[in-house]
């Protein structure tokens, strides 16, 4: 719900009016469409500070423009913990289109659950897939809070000295200039330098309880949706503000083509205070590069009406509730079938209330016992009745409740 503490804009300002089918997709996994942000001379001078290396070009600047509007209450109108969807580059950036290549984001703003990443990473998966991108997999690693990092880079820096000796002088020079960068290397200039990079300290292994567990959720995730994945080490942000889940989606943009980054993505928490916010604010993002010829056209009377307003809200319980309710989101999209959730939230009450103040017909709710079941339980808010149906039923039933309203 908005927050009404939050600077007001004029209704619907940051709106995207203009639709195309990544943009109804990212809003049936609740993305609000927005015009693409700016970035402004500040941003670019506050992200020289923050820069040492940048696998990225742009993502520095990008997220903190996100932050700036986030601190300014571009986002109050929008579901909180807020979740945008735009086109980029963003205005002002010196990034450029690749050639035949559309660009688009995915943030999640204030979002600390695992759900959020999970999300990001569903809906860039679904963009890509209609867009035509084939043999996908998900390449993800994670860096961890600030306690793993801490440790990670010790243990590295130990693992270093130990075998300084073995490398060639052009390793050394590079570990000494980015201790980072060397992970990412696929091959040094020897096989020592091979042998060091192979056996050197993993992220993974540092994690501190809380992030192994964070990072496990999101895995849970992946293999629930059915999505294939691979842990690369190498996948190491920028250690100054990013944390947890790193990722990049490789595939094919067609079957004629190589393989190429089809989409990145990043937990960015600990960038509001490097910028002089008061305190962290919890994010993640993603960038998605679209083939230009596989995107459809805007069918802007279409669109808009599979964007209506939803009559259902899904209401979930518990981590086998949330599992199940990635792949009730993807199924009811298939079916056309327009629905709100709260995926990133856990207070069975806010979600209540949120479904209250959107005025839908029918709560779609799953607990524990129902996800066991593969089912889910409807129930009309108006005759406070409800049914249990079989998952595999649910589109159908669905329809022909929706069409008797």
């Amino acid at each position: 719900m908005p927050e009404k503490s939050a600077k007001k804009l004029p209704k619907d300002s940051l709106l995207l009016q203009e639709l195309d089918e990544s943009a109804c997709i990212a809003h049936h996994y609740g993305f609000i469409p927005i015009i693409t942000p700016k970035i402004t001379t500040d941003d670019k001078t506050k992200g020289k500070t923050l820069k040492t290396t940048e696998s990225h070009p742009g993502e520095t600047e990008e997220q903190i423009a996100v932050m700036r509007l986030f601190q300014e209450g571009a986002f109050a109108r929008t579901p909180q913990p807020p979740m945008v969807y735009f086109k980029k580059p963003f205005v002002g950036s010196d990034v450029r289109k690749k050639p035949n290549t559309e660009m688009c984001g995915l943030e999640a703003v204030g979002a600390n659950k695992s759900t959020a990443e999970a999300l990001i990473i569903k809906t860039a998966w679904t963009i890509l897939t209609e867009s035509g991108a084939t043999d996908m997999r998900v390449e993800i690693n994670s860096m961890g809070d600030k306690e793993s990092f801490v440790r990670f880079e010790r243990d590295l820096h130990i693992y270093f000295r130990k075998h300084i000796h073995t490398l060639s002088g052009e390793m050394r020079q590079k570990f000494k200039e980015n201790n980072l960068d060397i992970l990412s290397t696929e091959e040094g200039k020897t096989e020592d330098d091979n042998e060091f990079i192979r056996n050197a300290p993993k992220p993974m292994a540092c994690l501190s309880e809380p992030s192994r567990v964070h990072f496990k959720e999101v895995l849970e995730f992946l293999e629930t949706t059915g999505i294939p994945y691979q842990i690369q080490p190498g996948l190491i942000g920028n250690k100054q503000y990013h944390s947890h889940t790193i990722f990049e989606i490789k595939g094919k943009a067609s079957k004629t083509v190589p393989e190429t980054t089809l989409a990145y993505g990043e937990r960015y928490n600990y960038l509001a205070k490097k910028i002089g916010f008061k305190k962290d604010v919890q994010s993640c993002g993603a960038t998605l590069f679209i083939p230009k010829q596989n995107t459809q056209k805007t069918k802007k009377n279409i669109l808009l009406e599979k964007m209506k307003h939803p009559r259902l809200y899904i209401v979930q319980l518990g981590t086998l509730a949330k599992l199940q309710t990635l792949n009730i989101i993807e199924l009811l999209r298939e079916e056309n079938i327009p629905v709100y959730h709260a995926l990133t939230k856990e207070n069975i009450g806010g979600q209540l209330q949120a479904a209250e103040y959107l005025q839908v017909s029918h709560l779609l709710i799953i607990g524990q016992k129902e996800a066991l079941e593969k089912s889910v339980v409807v129930r009309s808010t108006d005759l406070r009745v409800q049914e249990t149906v079989n998952v595999c039923d649910l589109c159908e039933y669905l329809k022909s409740i929706l069409k008797g309203n």
